[in-house]
């Protein structure tokens, strides 16, 4: 159960700005898509990423507190793929 005073808050970034950030959301990502969900995914030690994961890709994280808990990535549509 998360503790009483923490609250949601969400950080956009890019891999540049803040690897450590998006690095977290690519080991959560691992364990949903590949250990829990059993989907066949390329990874690369305990992280999940694909080729649509460039440097130019935004990611939205959602945290609780100081725990990421979710988010998505959103591709730029000026920049080829």
């Amino acid at each position: 159960m998360p503790h009483p005073l923490y609250r949601y808050h969400a950080l956009i970034t890019t891999e540049e700005i803040d690897p450590a950030a998006v690095q977290a959301m690519f080991r959560l990502r691992k364990r949903l898509f590949v250990d829990q969900c059993g989907w066949m995914l390329s990874t690369t030690g305990d992280a999940e990423r694909d080729q649509f994961d460039a440097w130019y890709t935004e990611h939205c994280l959602l945290f609780l507190g100081p725990e990421l808990v979710g988010g998505f990535r959103a591709i730029r549509t000026d920049y080829p793929i």
